[in-house]
């Protein structure tokens, strides 16, 4: 899918190529590759990996030698204060780039831009897809490089793992917090509700998001309205759920445990096939039912499709609404309606959380929430 516009094709390859330097994957006096070998590597234009290439001479971290190639310099630049990250489930590659933008790879690349602008370097990991002991495993390494690389802080998004693994986010926050580097949560905590834990965490309002898409099923007239979610519950589908049921509750509705779903699907960008296909295929083919909430764009991508395939018609059938406005929502056979997660505001707040805990370590744990906004399209019916 095609990344949203043209102006951040040059900032992606830049970082890529800025994170490269810093990691030592090209070192100091280096040669890096030709224009063309970059061109092919990021699946972009020659005059976009120039660009790149100039924003980083500019910075002064190359040397670009007409008839020989550019080089890496020696800079306190790529000495700088180092930020680490720890995102679960990201899975994008340089090359992946040019190929697909997720939201948190908007995230990602706005928060990239913010700790550069405060003089800070993210170095990027990336936790690849597998069962949860290969996840666990490698998240565990990367936690252990952070340390030996002497990052000031991390920003850790938990994992998504089942109950009986949700000691290794606590395990790897605190070893961390051992080391005297500053964590700032993502997303979601390293514990469920009610109880919270001792580290910032940034996050949209997940309550209210539930809340409002909810509320705007209800203001169309649907009242048998179920929630579907992953087979893994964490703390911000939680919260959702818990606004899905408030907003029941104010149309004066009670809520019903049976109405809420959790379905096994695989990640996005591998498979949207839904492992409990007899459930999905009985939930959208009952008369009971007149609107889904789903969890997120990914979940709710794989129900518009499957309803197209037991005959059920979106939205004159069955309404969907969403969360997180995933870039490839407005493609879908049906486009979405959903709430959407604001990537800059969310890159930029954490990464002005981040820098204030590291200059003052002291202050008690906060929680940034981030209001949402409902954006609406087709899969609601709003227009029927």
């Amino acid at each position: 899918m095609p990344a949203r516009g043209k102006s951040g094709k040059h900032a992606n390859v830049y970082e890529h190529i800025f994170q490269g330097i810093v990691s030592g994957k090209y070192p100091v006096r280096g040669k890096l590759p030709t224009e063309h070998e970059l061109s092919d590597m990021f699946g972009v234009s020659r005059p976009t990996v120039s660009k790149a290439l100039r924003m980083l001479e500019k910075k002064g971290m190359i040397d670009r030698r007409p008839g020989s190639g550019t080089y890496v310099r020696q800079t306190n630049s790529a000495r700088g204060r180092k930020l680490g990250l720890l995102v679960s489930r990201l899975n994008l590659t340089p090359e992946d780039y040019s190929k697909y933008v997720t939201l948190y790879s908007m995230v990602i690349s706005k928060m990239a831009r913010s700790a550069n602008k405060e003089n800070y370097i993210l170095l990027m990991n990336d936790l690849p897809y597998g069962d949860e002991s290969e996840v666990t495993t490698h998240a565990l390494d990367i936690c252990r490089q952070l340390v030996d690389l002497q990052v000031k802080g991390v920003f850790f998004m938990p994992l998504e793992v089942s109950p009986e693994n949700r000691h290794i986010n606590v395990e790897i926050a605190h070893t961390l917090k051992k080391y005297d580097i500053a964590v700032t949560l993502m997303d979601r905590d390293i514990y469920d509700k009610p109880k919270r834990s001792e580290f910032d965490l940034v996050s949209i309002d997940n309550e209210t998001a539930g809340f409002v898409a909810a509320e705007h099923l209800l203001s169309l007239g649907c009242r048998k309205i179920d929630f579907v979610a992953g087979h893994i519950d964490v703390s911000s589908v939680s919260g959702r759920i818990a606004g899905y049921k408030e907003a029941l509750l104010s149309y004066g509705i009670t809520p019903q445990e049976s109405r809420i779903h959790h379905f096994s699907i695989l990640p996005f960008l591998v498979q949207d096939e839904p492992i409990e296909m007899e459930t999905v295929r009985d939930l959208l083919k009952s008369l009971d039912t007149e609107a889904i909430v789903c969890s997120n764009d990914r979940m709710a991508a794989t129900i518009i499709k499957y309803a197209k395939v037991f005959g059920v018609n979106v939205p004159e059938d069955l309404r969907v609404v969403s969360f997180d406005d995933e870039p490839f929502v407005e493609s879908l056979p049906v486009p979405l309606t959903t709430m959407r997660q604001p990537p800059d505001i969310i890159g930029s707040e954490t990464v002005r959380t981040m820098i204030s805990r590291i200059e003052n370590p002291g202050m008690p744990a906060r929680t940034v929430l981030i209001s949402p906004e409902l954006i609406v399209r087709g899969s609601c019916g709003a227009k029927l």
